[in-house]
Order: structure tokens, then C-alpha cells, then sequence
């Protein structure tokens, strides 16, 4: 499922999907996946995309998804 929360926040903050992959330091193509809810990070990860948006986990995984 498409994580909107995080699309929705990276776009507030004006930045591309390769500008949050690097502060968030993982891939652009990893970032993307994530994103688009193919592939789920590690909890470290989540912890790190978590904190660089100020949103919880739940925020992220849970709320928002769309199929």
C-alpha cells in the first residue's frame, strides 16, 4: 500500500524523493519503495524516516495507506 503520510510530508518540505533518501541516508530506489509501500525498511530505518519527518511509526504505516 502507498504510504501517502510520507509523499505528503517529503512534498511539504519541497523535496525529492532523492533528497530524502539522502537525509534519511538510504537510496533513492530504496526511499521509493518504501514510499509506494513495496518494500518495508528495517526498524532502524523506520526509526530514521520516523524522526526526519516528526511522525511516529504509526503515523507512517498504519494511517493513510492506500491500496
Amino acid at each position: 500500500m502507498k504510504r501517502v503520510t510520507l509523499e505528503k510530508k517529503r512534498n511539504l518540505l519541497g523535496l525529492s524523493q532523492e533528497g530524502a533518501a539522502k537525509a534519511i541516508g538510504i537510496s533513492r530506489s530504496f526511499y521509493t519503495q518504501i514510499e509506494n509501500g513495496t518494500r518495508d525498511p528495517s526498524v532502524k530505518v523506520a526509526l530514521r524516516i520516523a524522526d526526519f519527518y516528526e511522525l511516529t511509526l504509526d503515523d507512517i504505516f498504519l494511517v493513510n495507506c492506500v491500496a
